[in-house]
């Protein structure tokens, strides 16, 4: 097993998500409980997206809590 995190080889927005190494593969993990990661239309990388309120929002840097 290689470690797709530590080689750079994933597509994990690292300003958002976490990169796990995972045996054969790895996931993009959002640091808040409630978000999820995806790739939008277009995009590249994995990053976060949560509901907060019924509204949904996008972290725009390590979610933590803090409005975005």
């Amino acid at each position: 097993d290689i470690d797709e995190c530590a080689l750079g080889l994933h597509n994990c927005n690292l300003t958002e998500t976490n990169c796990t190494n995972r045996l054969g593969s790895y996931n993009c993990d959002c640091p808040l409980p409630g978000y999820h990661s995806y790739v939008p239309a277009g995009g590249t990388y994995r990053i976060c997206m949560g509901k907060l309120d019924s509204v949904t929002v996008q972290c725009r840097y390590k979610c933590s809590g803090d409005k975005v």
